[in-house]
Parts: structure tokens; sequence; C-alpha cells
């Protein structure tokens, strides 16, 4: 007797371990991306955060944020080493900071706060509090902290690099009805190229102009298309950091 090998519906036991390996080796995979980007989104904050305490310790040293690097050199300012008045966005300026120069598509933005018509140019170190030449005072951290105060007073504009929402509970993201607020500094680290737009920087951020920048909430989330890394430190953290840092 012949056994009928055909059927009329349901799978064969080699079939369904087929499948079943198929299954396995997709979901390894997705897990194996997730993962991926998982620690990717570590990485970025890692860096973002040995950045940010780069740029604290200039200010405690220096009394002021550094200037943009306009030239990617690594170095504050344009190349002939000049800080273009009222310039607010460019890369982290690495070596001025101490920090090692990496490659191109590995560098973060860097946006500082100025505002030289209310006296709150945070990249300019100025002498703010009437203390004389020889002083102790005399362009210390103190003119720094008189610069946050006059940053803090100023309502949020759309000619200063400022934060929009987040798409949830700061609001919409929309630079023209929703500004939230004016850093002190922010930083922005490029993630994939998810929108194909030949850049590591998505959204608000994939071309950023010099001043007026309007840039994502920290607190946005991942998408298909947007996966930045913002960091934004306030101008009353900063001075809280000033003042704990002694005088």
């Amino acid at each position: 007797m012949t056994r009928n090998t055909r059927r009329h519906g349901g799978f064969t036991l080699t079939e369904l371990s087929i499948v079943l390996v198929v299954i396995g080796l997709l979901a390894a995979a997705s897990l194996g991306a997730f993962a991926n980007r998982d620690g990717r989104r570590i990485e970025a904050s890692a860096e973002a955060a040995r950045i940010e305490a780069a740029v604290v310790a200039f200010a405690r040293l220096q009394h002021r944020l550094p200037c943009p690097d306009t030239s990617a050199d690594g170095r504050e300012g344009n190349a002939a080493g000049t800080c273009p008045a009222g310039t607010e966005t460019g890369w982290v300026p690495y070596e001025s900071l101490g920090l090692a120069n990496p490659a191109a598509a590995q560098r973060a933005r860097y946006l500082v706060y100025r505002n030289g018509a209310a006296d709150a140019d945070l990249a300019v170190l100025a002498e703010r509090t009437a203390d004389l030449p020889g002083t102790t005072g005399h362009l210390s951290r103190n003119d720094l902290l008189a610069a946050l105060a006059n940053a803090a007073a100023q309502p949020v504009a759309a000619g200063r690099v400022h934060l929009t929402g987040d798409g949830g509970t700061e609001g919409a993201e929309d630079c023209a009805t929703n500004r939230r607020l004016h850093p002190a500094f922010a930083l922005i680290l490029p993630g994939e190229d998810r929108n194909g737009n030949g850049s590591g920087f998505d959204g608000l951020h994939a071309a950023l102009p010099a001043t007026g920048a309007c840039i994502a909430s920290p607190t946005r989330a991942a998408s298909i298309d947007y996966d930045d890394h913002v960091l934004a430190h306030g101008l009353t953290t900063l001075a809280g950091h000033l003042l704990a840092g002694g005088p």
C-alpha cells in the first residue's frame, strides 16, 4: 500500500520547522538593530555629557562660554581665530576644550546664547559688575553670572537660539508658535541618516542657520526619520554650576 502524501491543509513538521527558523532569524535581526540603536543612544548620551562637562569647566576658567567653531578645525571662531559677533551656531570647538577633534561625520553641533544688546553675550568676557581693574571681581565669574541673569530676563525670541516643543507634553514642535526657552548652550549629536538627506542631522537640525536657531526639545522621541541627540544646558543650571565651583 502506498501512502498518500498530498495535504489538504496545514504544515508538515519540516515546513513548520523552516518557518520557525525564518521567524527566529528575522527576530534576531530586529533585536540586533534595536540593540545597535540603543547602543548608539547610550554612546551619544555619554559623549554629550563629556562635552557638557568640558564646556562647564571652560566657563569656570575663562568666565565665559566658548565661541562656536565655524570652520570645523576644532578651535573657537572662524579660520582666522576670531569669534564673529552674534554667531550662535557652529561645531563644538573640541581642541579649545581639550578634546580630540573627531571625524567630520561624528562632530556635534554647538549653540550658545549671545545677546550683546542685553549685555548677555555668553561667549564674550566683559566687565558687567563695575569692578575696577586689579580688583578681585574684575572680569571674574561674577561677570558671567551677571550675563546669565541678563539672559534669563529676556523674552524667548526667534532671533536667538531656542528650544521648541517635543510633540508631546511640551507642546507642538513649532518654531513660530511654541518657543519654549533659551538655553545657555546646547549640543546636538548626529545619529543615522534616516531621512536620506546626506547628513546625520535630522529635522530642524538639518540646515541650522548661524543665528536664530530653533532646535528640537531633548525630550522629542526618536522616529523613523529623526534620531538626533539633544542636550540643552539651562541658564540657571549653568549659574548653579558656577556657584558650586567656588570663587
